[in-house]
């Protein structure tokens, strides 16, 4: 297989040595690339930072579609360098779980008790489960952290994975809570990560909501002056 050389390597290290580039944008991009291979009928099933590449004038392109299901077509694909970071950071709950998620699923101890069965029998991924690791992704890409970073043992993060209620520590520097996009944002990526796979959005619509968001809107904003706070009272 051919595939174009990315000149500027996998995402993870772009953003290391261009730390000022347009992280919104990127992940619009990468929306954009999930979207399409939905469209045409492809699970990706691996998506992480790693797994996306750099082309020369800065564009995100998905590569490693060596997890992929294909239905009925070819496809190329991009080899990527070898040392990635484990997949499990970026998986949905369901892949964890053998026969997938079930109504059953709201308890806890029910979902430690399934995961402890996992294995060869752990169900295969899906568009939802792109959306979930789509969403790792794109908290990935903003906050420039791995998914789960202070969980370092593989189990645990799996078993947090799996329990319905346990979310991701919201960034508060990159994501700050008293920003409009920041709350924006944070409320898609928590949609992306729905324990239930049929209340995650779609590519196109994590797309959509990525296209209106720019880094100078992910600030905090300073409190009214103190003149015009008084000002209500006269």
């Amino acid at each position: 297989m051919v595939a174009p050389w990315m000149e500027n390597g996998s995402l993870p290290r772009y953003l290391e040595k261009v730390f000022s580039v347009d992280r919104c944008k990127l992940c619009t991009q990468i929306c954009e690339g999930v979207a399409y291979l939905h469209v045409i009928g492809i699970v990706h099933g691996d998506l992480k930072g790693e797994n996306v590449l750099v082309s020369g004038d800065g564009v995100a392109v998905i590569g490693d579609f060596g997890g992929s299901l294909l239905r009925n077509r070819s496809l190329k694909i991009i080899p990527l360098e070898k040392g990635s970071c484990p997949t499990y950071r970026w998986a949905a709950p369901e892949i964890f779980l053998p026969g997938g998620m079930n109504e059953k699923d709201e308890s806890t101890d029910k979902s430690e008790s399934r995961v402890s069965q996992a294995g060869t029998n752990a169900s295969p991924n899906t568009r939802e489960s792109d959306i979930y690791a789509l969403g790792m992704t794109i908290l990935e890409i903003i906050s420039g952290r791995l998914p789960w970073y202070w969980i370092k043992n593989e189990p645990a993060i799996i078993i947090h994975v799996c329990s319905p209620g346990k979310s991701h520590r919201r960034p508060q520097h990159e994501i700050p809570m008293d920003s409009l996009a920041g709350d924006k944002l944070w409320k898609l990526l928590n949609e992306c990560w729905a324990y239930k796979p049929d209340r995650r959005p779609t590519a196109i619509e994590v797309g959509n909501v990525m296209s209106d968001i720019i880094p100078g809107a992910l600030k905090v904003y300073p409190p009214p002056a103190i003149g015009n706070r008084c000002a209500i009272f006269d």
